[in-house]
Formats: C-alpha cells, structure tokens, sequence
C-alpha cells in the first residue's frame, strides 16, 4: 500500500481543522496538521537556547521535514491541514513558497473558505481577538488564488469548497482511498 496526500489549506479560523479530522475519520484516513509537524520537528530539531525558526519559509521548511519523518511511519492517505499563505511578521500575507507544496507530494488539494463574519466570530471564541470581517475576506482571498496557482503549477487536482459543503469535499476526497492506517515499522 502506498502513502498518498491530501493537502487542506484555508485561513486561520475557517474551520479546517475540525472539518478534515472529522472527514478523516469518516473516511480512515491519517490526519496531520503542519503546525504539529512544525512543533515536533522544533522539539527534535532545537537544544538548549536555540531560538525557534520564525520566518514563513524556515517553518514551511520544518513542515516537510516533520512530514518526511512522519510519513516514514506509516501507509495510507494523509490529509494535512495548513496554509496556502500566512501573514508574516508585519501582518501582510505571504504565500507559502511552491516548493514546499512540490516537495510534499501531494496528489490533490483542498481550500475552504466560509463567511468572513463567521470566521471572525470563530477567531473572537478561540483567540479573544480578530482582524476586521474585511482583512478577513482579503485574506481568503488570496488563499484561494494562492491555492489556485500551486494546483496550475502542480497540475494537480483542487477543490475549492465551502466549509459547509461536506457532501463535495467527502466526494472529491473519497477519489484518494479510503485506508487503515498501517504502521510500516519504526
């Protein structure tokens, strides 16, 4: 049995998350997201007093790291859960560079999107705070078009949906497999 991906990006507080570990386990299949990838790869990577990578392109680095190593471990398909783009250190959005989608190999991508004052009320409930409904949806935006050119660069299959359109997302998904997770050793 091979490994296959599935990457799933939106922007902070869309729900992703929640939705692609709910589809996951519906459909047995693994699912990560790149900040847990970012966080294990920090713990194994940094000793002692070494400051975390804070820059966009060292974490995305980091990602593929701990996605490689964790990928190791097991068989099936992986949907991973991340960002097209993230704001940077001085609050404008950036895009995730292209390699980092090339050097995880996935086979499809997903995007959600949902209502800018849903994700802003979500944010508010998680965060205690929140950009403007209007930051929101430019920020969506471009992850969506950012999600746009890594799929036309990749020639690789996207589904735009919104967060409450399971039914699309479930079939678009069901066309990668639906596997148990077996571990392949350590």
């Amino acid at each position: 049995m091979l490994t296959t991906t599935v990457f799933g990006g939106g922007v902070h507080g869309v729900g992703k998350t929640s939705l692609f570990a709910s589809l996951a386990t519906a459909l047995h299949f693994i699912h990560w997201t790149a900040s847990d990838l970012i966080r294990a790869e920090k713990a194994s990577a940094i000793q002692g007093d070494s400051k975390a990578v804070r820059d966009i392109e060292g974490n995305q680095d980091l990602v593929v790291l701990g996605f490689r190593r964790a990928a190791m471990n097991v068989q099936g398909t992986i949907l991973l859960d991340g960002h097209f783009t993230l704001l940077n250190t001085r609050g404008e959005i950036e895009d995730v560079p292209l390699r980092t989608f090339a050097a995880l190999g996935s086979a499809g991508l997903v995007c959600i999107s949902d209502k800018p004052a849903l994700i802003r009320d979500r944010l508010l409930g998680r965060d205690g705070r929140a950009p403007a409904e209007q930051a929101i949806a430019d920020h969506q935006n471009r992850e969506q078009a950012a999600a746009r050119r890594v799929a036309l660069a990749l020639g690789i299959p996207l589904c735009e949906v919104s967060l409450e359109d399971r039914v699309t997302l479930t079939d678009f998904l069901a066309g990668y497999g639906s596997t148990d997770v077996v571990p392949t050793g350590s």
